[in-house]
């Protein structure tokens, strides 16, 4: 691989780790953002909500400056915004200031992981799509981790205000955009590199491919399944470390711990599965789809009762070191049979889902043509927005009116009936990738 496609790829994977960060920081920040601002569980979720509901606004406007004006400045534009409005989140003194704020930075930051998606998709071939995916959502994954955890560490164990976090993380992603803002610009290589595929954004969910993309069943199929599914399935990323901290009463930075436990545990699932699934790549035939089907058919009861079991721990002092803390987290969980289990279940219901999370990405790039996979992502992406938007303020009803424990065992019991959709479409995913290779096949042969 040449040095510039090398570089290509840090950039673009350096944003999506950024973007990830600052997306999490405003959820790990949930209890410091209560207790500053007096506020509940709807009125923390609703803050996540206009970030998305923003996002989708603005999606389209990204997509029509890409398809008019320089993309290689639009894109850089586009990731200015969402690091400068970070930046100013942390200078937040009220609660609609925290509103304003996080729309702003909501307007540019969805837009930017769907166009670096798809320069990422045509620039790596097929037989490593599922690497690709993987790699793709562990940066994201990583990045959300590096979130949870600084602002923990920040706030737990070095007792500065939560808005210091946001200042810094801002600062670093725009030193960073800096950086790379120079090397695409300045640099010819590189901006040869990226240019071709710039080159081919900026037409995603017209009409016209919208109508052609729906005349594929399968699409049709993954529409249903992410409308219905991806509201309630986020309850695990919005709520997992306030499960911890009101149902286990930890601290933040233990809270935060844990969830990067569980993350760890996602991140193998996510490595694992893509490997698996390019391992068992064919043209033939489509049996890699029962690797995404039975592995989370495994994953519900594990989840139930990783969630269901209860214990308390009584948290140390915060001003503690961290290492200090880690491991005495470590040591109450290994000295106690029902923290002990209730970990290693969960651990292993969340390496057991995540082996699905890169396959609906790889359906896409398998069922579709290079048009077809630009607009499915596009509204991948507006469905996964729109489902953010509504989670957060569901989540939070749930857990006012009834319990986090409520909340969280929801996900795996709904979790049966996109698993069974997808069992049921099987036939028809299998033919519509096969029709794909062939109207590739002869595309090569005619020309």
């Amino acid at each position: 691989m040449r040095i510039n496609k090398y570089i290509t790829y840090t950039f673009l994977f350096g944003l999506i780790f950024f973007k990830q960060s600052i997306s999490f920081l405003i959820i790990t920040s949930f209890p410091n953002l209560a207790e500053n601002f007096d506020l509940n569980h709807i009125e923390l979720g609703t803050i996540v909500s206009v970030y998305y509901l923003s996002s989708i606004v603005f999606m389209f406007f990204w997509i029509y400056l890409f398809g008019k004006y320089s993309r290689q400045k639009i894109f850089l534009i586009n990731s200015l915004v969402w690091i400068l409005g970070i930046i100013i989140f942390g200078f937040s003194q009220h609660y609609i200031h925290l509103l304003i704020i996080s729309a702003i930075i909501g307007c540019g930051i969805e837009a930017s992981t769907v166009f670096i998606l798809l320069i990422l998709l045509q620039m790596t071939p097929n037989e490593s799509e599922g690497k690709l995916f993987s790699f793709y959502i562990t940066i994201q994954g990583l990045g959300a981790l590096f979130g949870i955890f600084i602002t923990s560490y920040f706030r737990d164990i070095l007792n500065y205000d939560w808005s210091f976090v946001f200042i810094f993380i801002g600062f670093f992603s725009l030193l960073w955009l800096i950086i790379a803002g120079i090397i695409l610009i300045e640099s010819k290589n590189v901006k040869n590199e990226i240019t071709p595929y710039l080159e081919q954004l900026g037409y995603n969910l017209n009409l016209n491919e919208i109508k052609k993309i729906f005349n594929i069943k399968t699409n049709r199929s993954l529409v249903i399944i992410w409308l219905y599914s991806v509201p309630i399935v986020t309850f695990l990323n919005v709520w997992l470390q306030i499960y911890f901290q009101e149902y286990h009463l930890l601290s933040q930075m233990e809270a935060s711990l844990s969830f990067i436990f569980l993350s760890g545990a996602e991140f193998l699932g996510i490595v694992f599965g893509g490997f698996l699934y390019d391992k068992y790549y064919s043209t033939k035939h489509y049996k890699k789809i029962y690797i995404a089907v039975i592995s989370s058919i495994i994953s519900i009861p594990l989840l139930v009762f990783g969630f269901l079991i209860y214990w308390k721990k009584n948290s140390l002092s915060t001003d503690i070191d961290l290492l200090s803390l880690a491991f005495d987290l470590y040591f109450f969980a290994i000295n106690n049979t029902p923290v002990f289990v209730s970990y290693i279940i969960l651990f292993l219901g969340f390496f057991s889902i995540a082996l699905m999370y890169p396959f609906f990405l790889i359906i896409i790039n398998d069922c579709n043509d290079d048009a077809g996979k630009n607009s499915m992502i596009g509204l991948q992406k507006i469905i996964l927005i729109i489902g953010n938007v509504i989670s957060p303020v569901i989540g939070g009803f749930l857990i006012v009116n009834f319990s986090i424990l409520i909340t969280m065992i929801i996900v795996p019991f709904f979790m049966i009936i996109p698993i069974l959709h997808l069992f049921l479409i099987r036939n028809t995913i299998e033919k519509d990738f096969l029709l794909n290779i062939r109207e590739k096949d002869d595309n090569l042969l005619n020309s």
